[in-house]
């Protein structure tokens, strides 16, 4: 399952020299795949629930975590960040919620950094 999680160097360097803002992170995409091994059978089994994945991610990254992509819906989105940064250029968070999820309308406040599904 795909997810965004803070690259927590250099974002801490871009905001030390007042390129970003608490709310801009530079990110690292990531692939993550969480499995179990039956100990019966000895053998490993990838976790598909996407309730655990979600649980196990917040265990892994906490308040690291920016984005953790579902299959129709996002499963987590962070409420404290709106711009995130590849090292290369930078994008909202919303657009990439509207770009990857089509079908959903998202309502999206700047006063309060949330992003919520309709």
């Amino acid at each position: 399952m795909r997810a965004f999680v803070i690259n927590k160097k250099l974002t801490k360097f871009m905001q030390c020299i007042d390129m970003f803002n608490e709310s801009k992170v530079a990110y690292v995409d990531l692939n993550l795949e969480y499995t179990i091994k039956n100990t019966t059978t000895n053998v490993e089994e990838t976790i598909e629930n996407e309730e655990l994945i979600l649980k196990l991610a917040k265990k892994e990254f906490g308040e690291d975590l920016i984005l953790l992509f579902g299959k129709s819906v996002p499963l987590y989105i962070n409420p404290n960040i709106q711009v995130i940064s590849n090292g290369k250029g930078w994008i909202k968070l919303i657009d990439v919620l509207t770009q990857v999820y089509k079908n959903i309308e998202f309502i999206h406040d700047d006063r309060f950094m949330n992003i919520t599904l309709k």
